[in-house]
């Protein structure tokens, strides 16, 4: 009697994982820091990048963003680029880049190894397998650039779909006005996940019930218009082709906001200690969310009618001046602080008298204390008021000693909201200054 066949069941397909990160910028130096600094440019985030593909032994790296400044291609730049792609594929890790710069593709052509491919970077998709033990475990496909007004272009089949597929395209999905993708369109179509490019902030953009897509955004944030956590995602892809995502933090530089509200405020001392907590509140929170930040650069927002107004320019330019502040193990620099706080006054009531005090409360009324104008709200005086502010705001910026400061990312790019704010602070301080007790003499 002969044995019974036993059947050789298929091994199952471990889960594919890829790192992926958006943009770089190589030789495009972050605002607010002195230069130099160690730690702080994008060379040392890519470093921690590698390092973190290797440790977490992912099946490669993907990388969909603009990886060089344009404009600033230079060696230091290019440099970085070819030492991270060296070593990687000198560590056997397969590295894909979804950018269709020159000074990318010349890279990629020195490094000369086919672990290191870009992905369609003449308007037509690239696709390329990932395999382990010589067999396909992942496509990849994508596009580096675009036909104008062509949401999506025809998404290929093509070879491997037996295996799940990970679209890669060097756009911002919904969130860019030049290069629109339809979330919907690009969830109909039959992959486990997509990675979008030209974003700056990390988003996840869907989830759950269909493909996931998400866009890494900046790997290091370089301008105060890049505020929050950034980070370099782990997405897993399993057997089935479900994919999940996990955010992990990189950056060594976080760009952000604190807002003191010195209401409670009775003394200037008292509003030295809200503003002192506030940037302790906030290194806290940053730690917790980016460990491997070492210096928050931040805007400070002095707000609320205060009883303590008299010493609010005294404190703003008392916490310029003690920019660098240790809280947390990292470093908080305070790079700009914006009065937008006023006297703590019966405005109704001094508004209800006559004289130069009862027109600066009813213009202070009539401004608030934050938030954009209207000029079209404005009543026409009002609104030539706010003319010649924004006039003033705009001639003092063509000023040469102001253009280190819009350099460095400490100007308003709206100015509008700059001389609103100015013109909002002057009457404030000359209303204080009308109601202010003077000793004779």
């Amino acid at each position: 009697m002969s044995e019974p066949v036993v059947g050789v069941r298929a091994p199952v397909r471990a889960p594919v994982r890829l790192l992926v990160a958006g943009d770089l910028r190589l030789g495009r130096p972050p605002l607010g820091v002195p230069p130099g600094e160690p730690g702080l440019d994008v060379a040392a985030v890519v470093s921690a990048t590698a390092d973190l593909a290797l440790a977490r032994g992912v099946d490669a790296l993907v990388l969909t963003g603009a990886l060089v400044e344009p404009g600033n291609e230079h060696f230091e730049a290019t440099g970085v680029l070819d030492r991270l792609f060296r070593r990687l594929a000198g560590a056997g890790l397969p590295v894909f880049v979804a950018d269709p710069s020159d000074a990318v593709a010349s890279v990629i052509g020195l490094v000369g190894s086919t672990l290191i491919q870009p992905l369609g970077r003449s308007e037509t998709w690239g696709s390329a397998p990932i395999t382990r033990d010589g067999h396909d475990v992942l496509r990849l496909v994508g596009r580096s650039s675009f036909v104008p007004n062509v949401p999506v272009p025809p998404f290929p089949a093509g070879p491997g779909s037996d295996v799940p597929t990970v679209g890669v395209l060097h756009t911002a999905g919904d969130m860019s006005e030049n290069e629109p993708v339809d979330l919907a369109d690009l969830r109909a179509l039959p992959v486990a996940a997509w990675v979008l490019g030209s974003g700056h902030v990390p988003t996840v953009l869907a989830e759950g019930d269909g493909p996931l897509v998400l866009a890494p955004g900046v790997l290091q944030p370089l301008s105060p218009d890049e505020a929050g956590v950034h980070s370099a995602f782990l997405v897993t892809v399993a057997a089935d082709g479900t994919a999940t995502a996990e955010a992990v933090s990189l950056a060594t530089l976080h760009y952000g906001t604190v807002e003191v509200d010195l209401a409670e405020a009775a003394t200037a001392a008292d509003a030295r200690t809200l503003c002192a907590a506030a940037l302790r509140e906030h290194a806290a929170l940053v730690r917790e969310a980016s460990p491997a930040v070492v210096r928050a650069v931040v805007r400070v927002r002095l707000v609320g009618r205060t009883a303590a107004f008299s010493g609010v320019d005294a404190l703003a330019a008392e916490l310029r001046t003690d920019a660098d502040l240790p809280h947390a193990g990292l470093t908080v620099a305070v790079a700009r602080v914006e009065v937008a706080a006023a006297p703590l006054l019966d405005l109704g009531r001094l508004a209800a008298g006559s004289g130069a005090v009862a027109t600066l409360a009813r213009l202070s009324a009539r401004l608030g204390t934050d938030g954009p104008l209207d000029p079209a709200a404005l009543a026409p005086a009002d609104r030539a008021l706010l003319a010649r502010a924004s006039d003033a705001v705009r001639s003092a910026r063509g000023a040469r000693v102001f253009e280190p400061l819009a350099a460095d990312g400490r100007l308003d790019s709206d100015l509008g909201a700059e001389a609103a704010s100015r013109l909002r602070r002057q009457v404030s301080r000359l209303l204080d200054a009308a109601l202010t007790p003077h000793a004779d003499g």
